[in-house]
């Protein structure tokens, strides 16, 4: 194992914070930095657009002329006969940036018809016809060439029925399939102990088959400095149909429908005449946590065997006269914690508030007709409270040996029996949203994928670059017994097997884990955190945490004192300082107070693990998300020089700002598998580039060739995805080096490719950011015209050089080979080949045909396109325990593909600074090396030349000239770097390197050989050339 001296890591949390500054080389737009509030920075750009890009109709209708291709249309509806509002200038979520140089556009007027028009579309407004945008008033034609070539024009409200889809929330819990329809925005798959999953954040692609794509940012909040505020530019309409109205907060627990100030206060408006809402009271009870839950739905009770045990009443979303409310209560005492169902504090200590239920009628007054009784029971041998409203429950009660304390109120009666929950009845929220504005942006780019993403960057940011260590191979490993000295074992096991690993991220099981939230490390498993953090960041580990914030921060936390103080909470009280990541104290006490002392600690980053749902803790601004607000606060927090990281869900548009996503829980299969491929490439299309899915075995299944092989499969396709996390749990045994050897092999085997790739990914890296193309990018952004690309949804590219096709079928019995189908895409040379990523002698032509290969489980189908000169670790370097940290490359391979044509001159270039700093954002720091190779019959001349430097690069490199498939006889070659021969040496492999000044040959097919040389440059600054000649 390679000795790496520490590094200097960052820390992922500080109060005081410089700017990011975007930069898209495209347009050498750089976002200016407008100013800092709080202990955020406000985003980076100017949204107000350019005076002569807006088009202003009237006092209400307002386009502007982004791009050529990129125009946005508002509409403000009155507030009153004489005063409208006024337009938004103002950063949404979204949009951070309008100020961009003005389009080539001409616009005319023609009495009340208003046409804009650029290359790329023609835009007719019709005033006075309707207010708004309606079919009626608005067309805009399509210029630009599409793939669907009858779609013409777009009106408002067409359908979106060639997009080819964004992303969404997470995959945890997906079991094969899913449709990406944003228009199904409803309960979706349904995974084993996982429970159903809502279609969050679901986005449109901004990329379609028809030619055009529209974001509706008209109920984005808008950032009031550096911090969101519910967006007011719609109106308050009182005859809105109570169909049409979209609730404040999409779920009706959190929706204050009972609450005109609050409701208000978060931006909404407010029908004191809406009928009261009914909200079912369900039963449920897992006996492997000793606990029984009464609420409207079993939030929380994922993977826990919460079992519904009846149907107990109806309560009320809003007070009437001679009602109480009812809340849910939650004590974190073992084995898993207990909810309680009551209207004042439990009497037990330990119980935390968690959120109001609903509305009852007090038990002071006279019961009311319908209802029947709400009791509370409380068992002392079980520390249960238990809650009753049927004859049934209470028998159940008294069974168990529970004891009545109390009559909390009454609820509406049970009126019908239930063998599964009953679902919460239609709604008509008396707290809804404001409506009648309208803030779109109409992309017309049509075949010009590439243009579609970048204008979006433009406007919504770019997709920073990760730290490199981010791009090798993290692991991460849940168990509830997890321990301190498992953890040393971990990374020995891994490393003496050949396993590449660049970065540990630790679980929930770092934490005191009485349920989800934790903030204070478990002792007991972990006895010395600072021995241990220490000793990983000695090894070239970065460390990241898992964190759940959903139950705020509790009476038992270390840190609890401070933060409730600081929060305006008696500690002696022991109330839960309850999360509201929507309330910049709490947001900027919790970072300050309790995750800037575990950072100091040695945490390098977070892992943010939401899925408690999208109304918690944003009850202040209407149209926040907590996903969202959590990913842009822990990304933004962080200190001037240090890059940020942050590994979480999806919260939206805009979130390819914050680095990368967590999938989730998948429940693998053979379609799942599938899915991930697909998913994953898909997501690019709203730039959201680096989505890392937990690579796991399928849980709770038995070892064996069948499932060992589906693994092996997923960690293969995981080695060739933007992010790789190796996961595992007590139900899944993902313990690599404990494998037969035939599948710990094949594993091994990708994940070094991965590491060995770390240069052209971090390339790729570099690439992203400046174009707004994603390092894995679907096959139809290149072939936009052909319709295989589009067919091909089970491959993609990794930049311009790499087709990957993974496995996705097991193998035959018969020949202990997997088939898959490949599509070949074209070429500028018809004579082209694709060649095999690790054997360059297997072709296919490039000829458009779509064909079966076969492979062995050692290989995974990644094809080098023609003529591609590669920059790649050398592989004892890329298995090396924590390389991927290093701020520079002591090595280097350049691996020269062959070419269809003997004289041709292929050129590559390499990106690198010293991956972690935030330079790129602000400075030259960094440094391009380029390597050229001029073909000529029998011949190769490699020039390798550096540009530019930065403080910790090195300049003095080994470099290794990988010739692949040379099929020249080699009896009588000639290797020189700057003419002067290099010696032979007598062997060499695929793994291996000759001496410095030497080359040498092996076979790699029946009749063609690898060359390699290798040479040591002592100032990189200086081009050195290297010529093979037979």
């Amino acid at each position: 194992v390679l000795s790496v001296a520490r590094p200097a890591f960052p820390r992922p949390v500080s109060c005081l914070i410089s700017m990011v500054r975007c930069v898209l080389v495209a347009l050498a737009l750089a976002l200016v930095v407008v100013g800092v509030s709080g202990s955020l920075p406000v985003p980076p750009g100017n949204p107000l657009a350019h005076a002569q890009a807006q088009v202003i109709t009237s006092s209400q209708v307002r386009f502007t002329v982004l791009t050529e291709s990129l125009v946005r249309m508002e509409y403000i509806p009155s507030t009153s006969s004489s005063s409208p509002s006024p337009f938004e200038d103002r950063q949404t979520l979204v949009v951070w940036n309008r100020f961009l140089p003005v389009p080539q556009f001409a616009t005319t007027r023609k009495g009340a018809v208003t046409t804009i028009s650029t290359s790329s579309f023609v835009l007719k407004y019709t005033e006075g016809i309707a207010p708004g945008f309606t079919r009626d008033n608005l067309e805009v034609t399509l210029l630009s060439p599409r793939y669907w070539s009858n779609t013409t024009k777009w009106h408002p409200g067409d359908k979106p029925h060639g997009n080819l889809k964004g992303t969404f929330h997470t995959l945890d819990g997906l079991e094969g399939w899913q449709d990406m329809n944003c228009t199904v925005d409803n309960t979706v798959w349904n995974g084993a102990g996982f429970g159903s999953q809502p279609l969050a954040h679901c986005a449109w692609g901004l990329v379609s088959k028809d030619g055009w794509s529209l974001v509706d940012d008209s109920r984005s909040p808008i950032f009031d400095g550096a911090w969101p505020a519910p967006q007011l530019n719609g109106v308050c309409d009182a005859s809105t149909p109570a169909s049409s109205r979209t609730p404040c907060f999409q779920d009706p627990a959190y929706n204050p429908d009972s609450e005109s100030d609050a409701c208000q206060a978060a931006g909404c408006c407010f029908d004191s005449n809406t009928s009261p809402q009914i909200l079912p009271l369900n039963f449920f009870f897992s006996s492997s946590r000793n606990d029984s839950y009464n609420d409207v739905q079993c939030q929380g009770c994922t993977g826990y065997n919460y079992n519904f045990l009846g149907f107990q009443g109806w309560v009320f979303q809003q007070a009437q006269e001679g009602m109480i409310p009812l809340h849910l209560y939650w004590n974190p005492r073992p084995p898993g914690g207990d909810n309680a169902l009551v209207t004042d504090a439990p009497t037990m200590p330990g119980y935390n508030f968690v959120r109001s239920v609903g509305w009852i009628w007090s038990p002071q007054g006279k019961q009311p007709q319908n209802t029947s009784a709400l009791q509370l029971w409380y068992s002392s041998s079980m520390s249960d409270y238990f809650t009753t409203a049927t004859p049934t429950d209470e028998e159940r009660a008294l069974h168990m040996g529970y004891k009545l304390i109390s009559l909390l109120g009454y609820i509406g009666i049970a009126t019908r029996n239930s063998s599964t929950p009953v679902p919460i009845p239609p709604w008509t929220p008396a707290c809804y949203q404001r409506s009648g504005n309208v803030d779109w942006y109409l992309f017309t780019h049509g075949m010009n994928y590439a243009g579609a993403l970048s204008d979006f960057a433009l406007i919504a940011g770019a997709i920073p670059i990760p730290r490199r260590h981010w791009l090798g191979v993290s692991w991460s490993r849940w168990g509830n017994e997890w321990t301190q000295d498992l953890t040393y074992q971990q990374v020995a096991n891994l490393t003496n097997d050949g396993f590449p690993l660049s970065t540990y991220v630790f679980d929930m099981n770092w934490h005191l884990k009485p349920d989800w939230t934790g903030w204070t490390w478990d002792t007991k498993e972990y006895p010395d955190p600072p021995q241990l953090l220490d000793w990983l960041h000695a090894r070239g580990l970065p460390i990241g945490a898992n964190l759940h914030d959903a139950q705020g921060v509790m009476p038992f936390e270390q840190r609890y004192p401070d933060m409730a103080a600081a929060n305006g909470i008696d500690p002696a009280s022991n109330q839960t300082v309850l999360f509201r990541i929507s309330d910049q104290r709490y947001a900027d006490t919790l970072s300050d107070l309790v995750l800037e002392p575990l950072a100091e600690e040695g945490f390098d980053f977070w892992w943010t693990d939401w899925q408690q749902g999208e109304a918690l803790g944003v009850q202040d601004c209407t149209g926040l998300n907590p996903t969202y607000m959590l990913n842009h606060y822990r990304f933004m927090n962080y200190s001037g020089a240090t890059r940020g990281l942050l590994h979480s869900r999806w919260g939206g548009l805009g979130n390819h700002r914050y680095v990368s996503g967590f999938g989730g829980d998948v429940i693998q299969s053979w379609d799942s598998l599938e899915f991930m491929i697909y998913f994953t490439a898909t997501a690019t299309n709203v730039l959201f580039g680096y989505w890392g899915h937990e690579m796991m075995a399928l849980q709770s299944a038995p070892i064996n060739d069948a499932n060992l092989e589906l693994f092996t499969r997923v960690m293969q396709f995981g080695a060739f995805s933007p992010i790789y996390t190796n996961w595992g749990n007590g139900g899944s045994d993902d313990n690599l080096w404990g494998f037969p050897p035939v599948y710990r092999d094949s594993v091994q085997r990708a994940l070094a490719f991965r590491l060995q790739l770390l240069p052209y990914l971090y390339t790729l890296a570099r690439n992203a950011y400046q174009t707004a193309l994603s390092p894995l990018r679907p096959m139809y952004y290149a072939y936009p015209t052909l319709a295989e690309a589009y067919d091909a949804q089970l491959q993609y590219m990794m930049g311009d050089s790499l087709l990957v096709a993974p496995v996705v079928t097991p193998a035959e019995n018969a020949t202990g080979l997997a088939k898959v189908t490949v599509w070949c895409p074209p070429l500028s040379d018809p004579d082209a080949l694709w060649y095999a990523l690790d054997n360059a002698t297997q072709t296919l032509p490039a000829d458009k045909a779509t064909r079966t290969v076969a492979y062995p489980l050692n290989r995974v189908p990644v094809f080098v396109q023609d003529g591609t000169v590669l920059p790649v670790l050398p592989y004892q370097q890329a298995i090396a325990l924590g390389i991927a940290i290093q701020p520079s490359y002591t090595q280097l391979e350049w691996w020269i593909y062959p070419s269809s044509s003997s004289a041709t001159s292929t050129t590559s270039s390499m990106y690198e600074d010293d991956g972690m700093s935030s330079d790129y954002l602000t400075t030259n720091n960094f440094a391009i090396t380029t390597a050229t190779v001029a073909r000529k019959p029998n011949a190769y001349y490699i020039t390798i030349s550096t540009t530019g430097t930065y403080p910790s690069f090195t300049k003095q490199r080994a470099y290794t000239v990988r010739a692949l498939a040379f099929t020249s006889s080699i009896s009588s070659l000639i290797v020189e770097a700057d003419n002067q021969p290099l010696k032979n040496a007598p062997t060499c492999s695929p793994t291996t390197q000759p001496p410095q000044g030497t080359w040498c040959a092996y076979l790699e097919g029946p009749s063609s050989y690898t060359i390699v040389a290798s040479l040591l440059v002592t100032d990189t600054s200086s081009p050195v050339t290297v010529v093979i000649s037979a």
